[in-house]
């Protein structure tokens, strides 16, 4: 089995940061509000 994507999630008090990976480099970013 070959893993291709990563998705990785940094949460910090104000934000939440999204990022996909894949072998090539960052393929999606995002960031949103860190709220309920």
């Amino acid at each position: 089995m070959d893993i291709r994507h990563f998705i990785g999630i940094d949460v910090s008090k104000n934000t939440l940061d999204w990022a996909v990976y894949a072998n090539k480099g960052i393929i999606w970013q995002i960031q949103s509000e860190n709220s309920p």
